[in-house]
């Protein structure tokens, strides 16, 4: 029977089955940055390297650095590139179509910017790319499926939304939102919708903005006010929320419900083993969803199973911490970068935890390399489909009679990434 299997590439997302072994439960130190930020961006390139933006340089706001840099897994090394025309921090970046990043609005030490940045890697260098209508700052920027970018909210004003156009780098206004939203999240959604939830003052508020008409509407409320949340959109369509700062500050929330996209509905699911906010949820190969730190001064992270709707701790990380970033790597690894305690004190440190999945080494149909590289040994209609150039240019891949689904993403994912020697190969060849 051919088992077929359809990875999404977009902006090196790669939507996997489950695997339920990991090769480990403890995170490791990893090459710490050239720079101390919280509060800045991270983004998984085409090349597989990390770009790492602006951020905040001490615990009082007054550093916004413009230095950026790039981290590279194969070899745990950091490198500075091009630095931004303007530092900022409580920006969003964005990669698009073309493999180029687009940074937009944040603040700075002269309050909110509006100025939109955009870099190349194939330069080393930033361009400026307009300016917004509104400035933004603690807002949210999505890139939807005809390439454009949704910028929308944030603490300044909290109703407006625009659209960037890559093609012409032009900024025009879109509809407005029905309420104010900031430390909101942005979700884009399965059927090309972008859902917004929560934000400003613990909202319940949450809206849907249609790409097609440019306008937004409301959807179902959530059952728990939340700001500074975090927001995972799952493997089957569904949107996981989790956190929030408490209206007692600086309490947080342990509470996580989710957003069914064809019902339009919130439900509570089980409660975190910790609460948190200015956390992060990083959606992992298996289906399930990492969780790491949080204010306050969290170590803890924990993973969650959309299969049984709950919560399980896993080990702590090195240093407890908020306002970091955490990027899933091609390797399966997640790096979790900068941040800051409670007291104030930003960090240069970098950790790493590594989820590849073990597969049973009895299969005969998979061999084992001593580099950790997996190839097929025998073979069949195990088919991969991917988009190289987000929603145009679909390729097809066949890997050989794989009778296992779930090894079969596997070996897909990593054929992608050129980890499995041998296997594109060998389907050329037949």
């Amino acid at each position: 029977m051919i088992k077929k299997l359809f990875i999404i590439f977009a902006g090196m997302f790669v939507f996997c089955s489950a695997f339920e072994a990991f090769a480990g439960d403890t995170w490791t130190v990893a090459k710490p940055m050239n720079t101390a930020r919280r509060t800045h961006t991270a983004t998984l390139l085409p090349s597989g390297k990390i770009l790492v933006v602006g951020g905040v340089g001490d615990k009082d706001n007054r550093s916004s650095p413009t230095s950026t840099e790039l981290y590279d897994p194969s070899t745990d090394t950091w490198a500075v590139t091009g630095s931004l025309n303007i530092g900022r921090h409580w920006h969003t970046a964005t990669l698009l179509p073309n493999g180029k990043v687009l940074v937009v609005g944040g603040d700075n030490a002269q309050g909110c910017t509006s100025s939109a940045e955009i870099y190349d890697l194939s330069t080393g260098t930033w361009t400026s790319t307009g300016s917004t209508n509104v400035c933004h700052s603690y807002h949210t920027a999505t890139l939807l499926k005809n390439g454009k970018v949704l910028v929308a909210a944030g603490r300044i004003d909290g109703s407006s939304s625009e659209l960037y156009d890559p093609a012409t780098g032009s900024w025009t206004m879109t509809g407005s939102l029905r309420h104010k939203h900031g430390g909101h999240t942005a979700t884009l959604l399965s059927n090309g919708k972008v859902l917004i939830a929560g934000g400003g003052d613990r909202a319940t508020s949450a809206e849907l903005y249609d790409p097609t008409t440019g306008a937004w509407t409301e959807t179902g409320s959530l059952a728990h006010g939340r700001s500074h949340h975090a927001a995972t959109l799952l493997s089957d369509g569904k949107v996981l929320v989790t956190g929030s700062i408490e209206a007692n500050y600086p309490m947080s929330s342990d509470s996580a419900e989710l957003y069914d996209t064809a019902a339009g509905t919130w439900k509570v699911v089980g409660p975190m083993n910790t609460g948190r906010y200015w956390h992060t949820s990083t959606l992992l190969p298996n289906g399930k969803v990492l969780v790491t730190g949080g204010t306050p001064s969290k170590s803890s992270t924990e993973i969650y199973d959309p299969v049984t709707e709950s919560w399980a701790v896993i080990g702590s990380l090195v240093i407890g911490r908020c306002d970091h970033t955490a990027t899933l790597l091609p390797n399966d690894r997640v790096l979790v970068v900068g941040g800051r305690i409670d007291t104030g004190s930003v960090f240069a440190t970098t950790e790493l935890h590594d989820f590849s999945p073990i597969i049973d080494s009895s299969s005969s149909f998979i061999v084992h390399h001593s580099d950790g590289s997996l190839s097929i040994s025998s073979g069949c209609n195990c088919i991969c489909s991917y988009y190289d150039n987000f929603w145009s240019g679909k390729h097809v891949e066949s890997l050989g009679e794989i009778p296992d689904a779930d090894i079969c993403n596997k070996l897909c994912s990593s054929a992608y990434y050129g980890e499995m020697a041998g296997c594109f190969e060998k389907v050329l060849k037949n």
